[in-house]
């Protein structure tokens, strides 16, 4: 039986349309791809990283973000970091750096390197930072605040 018979068009194309067709499927499915081992990787840094008393938030809303975040979310929007008892490391610091939103930075307890502190000045948003418990040499916050003079910072000395 024909496909005229049975009433279906008959579909014609030519190799170079298949060709051009799966060019456009495979660049579609990379980017999928791509964007998808993103979002695998946030997840991770934050249930690693954020541990220990510590959150993340959107809009002034920590924790109902949270929850949104770590069911179906993207990390990509957050404006509101707070590490808890924990030590930055360098990933964490990149992680940061690739937060275009990210405007406040609390930190509780956490242990950060004064080139990891500086390399905090490349944030384009960040408008806050407060850190307990850490001590720095002067002219590392000095150059920091020589870099964004725009960044309200409130270091907490620890108690002797």
């Amino acid at each position: 039986m024909s496909y005229r018979r049975m009433g279906f068009p008959r579909i014609r194309f030519s190799l170079l349309s298949l060709m051009i067709a799966a060019t456009f499927l495979c660049v579609f499915l990379g980017w999928l791809g791509r964007t998808y081992a993103r979002y695998r990787e946030e997840r991770l840094w934050i249930r690693s990283s954020i541990g220990n008393g510590g959150f993340v938030g959107r809009n002034g809303n920590e924790k109902e973000y949270l929850r949104t975040l770590l069911d179906t979310g993207y990390v990509g929007d957050v404006d509101t970091i707070c590490f808890g008892q924990s030590e930055i490391t360098d990933r964490d610091i990149a992680m940061m750096l690739q937060l275009r939103t990210l405007q406040d930075i609390r930190m509780r307890e956490t242990a950060i390197s004064p080139e990891q502190f500086l390399r905090l000045t490349r944030l384009p948003t960040l408008r806050r930072i407060s850190i307990e418990s850490a001590t720095f040499p002067e002219k590392t916050v000095f150059e920091f605040r020589r870099r964004r003079p725009d960044v309200v910072l409130w270091l907490m000395r620890p108690y002797p």
